[in-house]
């Protein structure tokens, strides 16, 4: 049974490094260059396509080295199984059998942590493979928009607060926050994450609530309102929002003019007349306009401590995973991100968050 095993485990190492080998003629790094010559395809060719075909190489390394330990975790756990039988058969024979009575549950938790233990080391060339791309390549991708763009693979403490303390975050029990990003855009700062927000649903499942990107803007003007624009729930949960606030204590209904608007949103603040002054007509239309050019139907925003935050849920892979069973596209990752900050930058342009006037 064990020969079997062996051979079975032998034809999936061997399927995944056909895999890599009929794929990895994408690797040339001619394969990468992007047509025409505007200013991202020249950045591409210039400072990621070189590092395509090495990385392609390492990839090659890692699925070789996985297959390696894949087999020697296989031995282990084949010859840690041999060991529990023949103990458990042969126990009475040693005087161990009212000991391994006593112990009955331990083997089993033994092999449970070998097995774990095991499994991450297999996968640790993986996930190093991993660490190598995000840390080496998703800088020189975000060095396009500007030398103060930086990517964190994880996200620090205070954008967390950020989003509790917003109010416009749906209710959630676990956050899953990652590849944070800092720049500026015409002088208005940046931070953005990949977020995920799911709460409990039943004894054992969870549903994901919000699935997109987490935005904080800090504008050129200033605002001492606290402000939250929210969708528009419909006349009677207005309504009742009005006099419960949903639970913002401190925040009341603000009713505005312009009809459209309303009809998308509903504007909670702390201050009635700062409200108004900073969501002037032209803002609301402004607004308007640019959640229907980004197809943003959810848009929500909480305006708090200087600064902007906005919650996308736009629910795709803004950095896609990176997987050892496909070739590095390098390209497409370059792509995506392009398309995150142009969305960015266009929330910053069609709002006229870089103008120090009013908004």
């Amino acid at each position: 049974m064990s020969a079997h095993l062996i051979r079975g485990i032998e034809s999936f190492g061997d399927f995944l490094i056909s895999i890599t080998e009929k794929q990895s003629k994408a690797s040339d790094p001619s394969q990468y260059r992007s047509a025409g010559k505007d200013s991202a395809a020249s950045h591409y060719n210039l400072h990621i396509a070189p590092f395509a075909f090495e990385y392609e190489n390492k990839r090659f390394a890692a699925v070789q080295e996985v297959k390696s330990r894949l087999y020697y975790s296989v031995a282990a756990v084949i010859f840690l199984i041999s060991v529990f039988i023949i103990f458990g058969q042969n126990a009475h024979l040693l005087g161990l059998a009212e000991k391994s009575t006593r112990f009955s549950g331990l083997p089993m938790w033994v092999f449970i942590g070998t097995v774990v233990l095991l499994g991450w080391w297999t996968h640790e060339p993986a996930r190093q493979f991993y660490a190598d791309v995000r840390g080496e390549i998703y800088p020189r991708m975000f060095m396009y928009f500007g030398a103060d763009f930086k990517h964190h693979i994880t996200a620090p403490e205070s954008i967390t607060e950020d989003i509790v303390t917003s109010k416009i975050a749906p209710y959630h029990t676990y956050s899953n926050i990652s590849d944070y990003v800092t720049g500026s855009h015409n002088g208005v700062g940046i931070e953005l994450a990949e977020l995920e927000l799911s709460r409990r649903n039943g004894k054992h499942g969870t549903k994901i609530v919000f699935d997109g990107l987490a935005v904080a803007l800090t504008p050129k003007r200033k605002f001492d309102a606290r402000i939250i624009i929210d969708q528009d729930a419909g006349a009677l949960m207005n309504k009742l929002s009005g006099l419960l606030s949903f639970g913002r204590v401190t925040l009341r209904r603000v009713k505005l003019e312009d009809p459209t608007f309303e009809q998308l949103f509903e504007v909670y603040s702390d201050d009635q007349i700062g409200a108004r002054t900073v969501l002037t007509t032209s803002f609301m239309q402004r607004m308007v306009d640019m959640s229907r050019k980004h197809h943003l139907d959810k848009l929500s925003c909480s305006f708090h401590d200087g600064k902007i935050l906005f919650m996308l849920p736009t629910g795709v892979e803004h950095f896609p995973p990176l997987t050892l069973f496909r070739p590095v596209d390098l390209e497409y990752q370059f792509r995506q991100i392009v398309n995150e900050m142009q969305l960015v930058f266009g929330i910053i342009d069609d709002l006229k968050l870089d103008q120090d006037i009013g908004l």
